[in-house]
């Protein structure tokens, strides 16, 4: 009997941005209004901290934990957190970790999420990891996501990256087999090619694995090929857009699924040239008691005056949206 994908694996799950203080350094404060923040809303499906848009190259496996307890405890049961738990690599070639140690590494955020009450892990397609000696990349992925999976006691989901490298992108050769797999359960897929989703759907098409949009501006289409949910940065900054997007579909409402997707388009215009992590904290700080402007990037932090149009035309899209929470 197929089982039905849990609510924490569909609809609008946030990938956190990480607040910081002006050093660096995590700021729990930070991380914890954002989190009442999301409860707040009443339509948030879940919560995924240590996500792309937050830095997810830039922590330790000590800063993971601590990350993850303060998350929980502020969710306190109200909201699912979702664990980024892939070991330490801060995505640069040249920096990669040992094998042995990045896999332990996992195994090891992976109990550490299961055992402070997350329902489910997310780890990135191994990019950390180089081709084990005499065998296809997609191997030396599959054993990765396999042994974690023989460890796991919690869903894991599986995450390709925008503009990640193209040798370790997701295939439908490699999904079939990690489909297969107990605790792989969801994949968050972040790609905007039509052909390469529909592939992907159509592998886990009448089955229970959740096929995740990564991409916002892509949500709509990937809704008609069968995604479930989205986890995308605008999910911090305009989620009511993003979920009217949602509710629209679900409705079969055509005229307010693309009056939603233009808002979408202009929402992500606003924010222009502007690094997004940065210039998405900043916006935050203006809205979020308790949260400062400051990133873990290289900008980490813009001058007001560099927020404040940003800010204008943001509230300006979002206003018609805001009234929008209640799930379909």
């Amino acid at each position: 009997m197929k089982r039905a994908i849990p609510r924490f694996l569909r609809g609008i799950i946030v990938p956190m941005l990480t607040p910081c203080r002006e050093d660096g350094s995590l700021h729990d404060e930070g991380i914890r209004a954002l989190i009442r923040h999301f409860k707040s809303l009443g339509f948030i499906s879940g919560v995924f901290v240590r996500s792309g848009v937050g830095q997810m190259y830039t922590f330790t496996v000590a800063e993971i934990k601590h990350m993850i307890d303060v998350a929980v405890q502020e969710a306190a049961g109200e909201i699912p957190i979702l664990a980024g738990a892939a070991g330490e690599y801060d995505g640069n070639p040249a920096h990669r970790p040992e094998p042995k140690r990045y896999v332990e590494q996992t195994i090891e955020l992976v109990s550490y999420a299961a055992e402070k009450g997350c329902p489910a892990a997310v780890i990135v397609l191994p990019s950390a990891l180089r081709r084990e000696k005499e065998r296809p990349l997609s191997e030396t992925a599959y054993n990765y996501f396999a042994r974690v999976s023989e460890k796991a006691e919690i869903p894991l989901v599986a995450y390709q990256p925008p503009a990640f490298s193209q040798r370790y992108r997701m295939t439908p050769s490699l999904l079939r087999k990690i489909v297969g797999l107990k605790m792989v359960r969801a994949m968050k897929y972040s790609v905007t090619e039509r052909k390469q989703f529909a592939a992907m759907a159509e592998v886990v098409r009448g089955t229970d694995f959740a096929l995740i949009c990564g991409i916002e501006e892509f949500y709509l289409e990937a809704l008609s090929f069968g995604a479930v949910g989205v986890i995308a940065g605008g999910c911090n900054t305009h989620p009511e857009i993003i979920y009217a997007i949602q509710r629209a579909h679900h409705d079969g409402n055509q005229k307010a699924a693309a009056a939603a997707q233009e808002a979408l388009l202009k929402a992500i215009r606003a924010f222009g040239r502007l690094d997004w992590p940065t210039a998405a904290i900043a916006y935050l700080s203006r809205k979020i008691p308790g949260i400062n402007p400051f990133a873990r990037t290289e900008a980490r932090c813009y001058d007001p005056k560099i927020i404040d149009p940003l800010e204008r035309a943001l509230d300006e899209v979002i206003a018609p949206y805001r009234t929008q929470t209640k799930e379909p």
